[in-house]
């Protein structure tokens, strides 16, 4: 490609770790990620998303922190599956009690947790502590009679996110 006079772009690069996070070979989807921050080219959502995959699959929560705050330093938002993932991450390396301080980057990121997003945290973290970590912030989670599907929201008003997307419906409660 090179050779031909064709200059890799972020694409090209995200592709690459992609590759290589899906061989979980952390060093060389890591040199990727350093050649591409060598030519100034933009990260993706794609290639974080590969690597923060990649770090959950190892429990590196550390990295997977080092990833996000790549995006948020080229001006990438990190998404929920990010924050989830990076609570999986704590878990699996043996520190469940970080759950608590992700989730809380999340919702100052005015990033509602969903049911997946819970879920971990509950396990993370135990009935009680969760219970008593809801109440304390403040969150809320809706089941919808007619169709079942479970949503998360708080009461501050940050948007609810509902398991099946196509299902988006107004609450008043």
């Amino acid at each position: 490609m090179i050779n031909d006079g064709i200059a890799p772009d972020s694409f090209t690069f995200s592709t690459l770790i992609a590759a290589c996070a899906d061989a979980t070979d952390a060093e060389a989807a890591m040199s990727w990620l350093q050649k591409l921050e060598d030519r100034n080219l933009k990260l993706t959502y794609p290639c974080c998303g590969a690597l923060i995959g990649l770090f959950t699959k190892e429990a590196d929560p550390r990295q997977i922190m080092v990833i996000i705050g790549k995006m948020k330093s080229s001006g990438l938002t990190p998404r929920l599956i990010d924050y989830t993932s990076l609570m999986t991450a704590c878990v699996r390396s043996g520190s469940p009690q970080d759950t608590e301080q992700v989730l809380q980057q999340m919702l100052a990121a005015r990033v509602s947790p969903n049911v997946i997003t819970l879920d971990v945290l509950s396990s993370a973290l135990g009935n009680d502590r969760y219970s008593k970590l809801c109440e304390e912030l403040d969150l809320l989670r809706i089941v919808d009679r007619d169709t079942r599907q479970i949503a998360t929201l708080t009461r501050t008003g940050l948007e609810a996110k509902w398991k099946n997307p196509d299902v988006y419906r107004d609450r008043n409660r």
